[in-house]
């Protein structure tokens, strides 16, 4: 996770509600990928990004509103998303964590 003025994110907008981020202000990014995408995509494209779109529906964009983030940039296995507090990004990334790992039966560590 990475902390950077927000003014360096003016110019890019939510893709959900157009709005453009704040001026000024200190936010925390969170960039994230998925581990063993190109694996996955070798062994079966369709299905590999029918999870993908069904987990950042179901799971991850109802996560970022709810811990007051906003979705910068989706990249193929990546995403950009960015918070306006450190405690929602880190409480937002945990639960995506927990969550992820539930649905793949990893447990908890």
């Amino acid at each position: 996770m990475l902390l950077r003025p927000a003014a360096d994110w003016a110019l890019l907008t939510c893709n959900c509600c157009k709005s453009p981020s704040p001026r000024g202000a200190f936010a925390a990014i969170l960039a994230a990928d998925v581990v063993g995408y190109t694996r996955l995509m070798g062994a079966d494209e369709t299905g590999t990004l029918r999870r993908l779109t069904e987990l950042r529906q179901q799971v991850l964009e109802p996560l970022i509103a709810e811990h007051h983030g906003r979705l910068v940039k989706l990249m193929g296995d990546g995403l950009l998303v960015e918070f306006a507090s450190v405690v929602d990004a880190l409480t937002c990334a945990v639960a995506w964590q927990i969550d992820v790992r539930g649905r793949a039966g990893g447990g908890s560590r």
